[in-house]
């Protein structure tokens, strides 16, 4: 009986073993960074066309759903990638101050850059992004489009890193228990200068992704595998429940200042960095993300109008020709500043 059971279950069997493939980390990191990429450019393309009221009702709840669905994934994985990043080589205190330096560099100048040409296409061309003269000064202190995130993760890298220094090994912990307490509490008003409020959102999923280092999430999962599928079945079982309700009802319209909305985002996070494959495709597409998430509305929108002028109002070829923009257009727009000291500097936040 149990020959016969174990010659039959080899396929299930196969499952547990894609936790036990030693992919190595920046390889998951990698495939985490292009979907998360995707699924934003996605959602940017796709509440475009809801605007203009293209497509029709079934293809709007399609993506509605599908929106839904990642509602909670999409930012909390940049931030799990930060928290990842940031574990591989953390700050000492002779270091904070090249740190600081590096990430004014690396995120709010190019930040700054894409928010302001952001700002004048949207002026120019009158949509719901654009800002008056008087209050131009309001792009780069308060949240603005989907630059909200640099802002919100420099100061959660910069609170963090300054915990770690000094408390050490306990920062995480610290910092966790004050996340939620802050965050339950409404402590701080939920203040938007600089994104504050943002980056006690963002906080939890940064952590998590500390975590996932200082812990080796890969070697627990590995030595767990049969509790590891077993978590991440339940939790795909409870997403889908609760996705195919209302988007109003359950832990999909919860707040994102929720423990629902924590809880979701740490088991998105989770299930894709141990589910992740080493898939070249998104390998490849993996060091552009960052110019791919400043630029992607830069060459998506223009998509959609173009094929709205051509009279093109078929569903499908605005989302695939939107999403492919998106994401290739940002491509040679980093290899084009690649090439030049001033692109590289402004666009890429690269020192030289």
């Amino acid at each position: 009986m149990s020959k016969h059971f174990a010659l039959n279950c080899p396929n299930f069997l196969s499952w547990g073993n894609l936790l036990r493939e030693v992919i190595p980390a920046h390889l998951r990191i990698d495939f985490m960074r292009a979907f998360a990429c995707i699924a934003l450019v996605l959602f940017h393309v796709s509440t475009g066309l809801a605007q203009k009221d293209i497509g029709s009702p079934l293809e709007q709840q399609f993506l509605q759903i599908l929106n839904g669905a990642f509602g909670h994934v999409r930012m909390p994985l940049f931030a799990f990638i930060a928290g990842y990043v940031y574990a591989l080589k953390p700050v000492s205190r002779s270091s904070f101050s090249f740190f600081l330096v590096g990430k004014v560099r690396r995120l709010l100048l190019p930040g700054a850059l894409a928010a302001t040409l952001f700002a004048l296409g949207s002026g120019m061309i009158g949509n719901r992004f654009a800002v008056p003269l008087a209050q131009f000064w309001t792009v780069y202190v308060m949240p603005y489009a989907h630059y909200w995130f640099l802002q919100a993760i420099f100061v959660v890298l910069l609170a963090f890193a300054a915990m770690d220094i000094l408390i050490g090994k306990w920062s995480v912990w610290f910092a966790l228990t004050l996340t939620f307490f802050i965050t339950l509490t409404d402590y701080v008003g939920r203040t938007s200068i600089f994104s504050l409020n943002s980056a006690l959102y963002l906080a939890p999923f940064f952590l998590l992704g500390v975590l996932a280092f200082r812990a080796n999430f890969m070697a627990l999962a590995r030595a767990h595998v049969g509790g590891v599928i077993l978590v991440l079945l339940v939790g795909f079982a409870l997403h889908q429940i609760f996705l195919s309700n209302d988007l109003d009802f359950g832990i999909l319209g919860a707040p994102k200042y929720s423990l629902a909305a924590i809880f979701l985002g740490w088991f998105a996070c989770i299930a894709l960095f141990l589910g992740a494959p080493d898939s070249p495709p998104m390998r490849a597409l993996a060091p552009y993300t960052f110019t791919i998430y400043l630029y992607h509305p830069f060459f998506s929108s223009p998509t959609r109008r173009l094929l709205s002028e051509l009279g093109v109002d078929w569903f499908g070829i605005h989302i695939a020709l939107g999403l492919l923009a998106g994401l290739l257009g940002p491509v040679m727009l980093q290899r084009l500043a690649k090439h030049n000291t001033l692109g590289r500097r402004l666009v890429l936040g690269s020192r030289s």
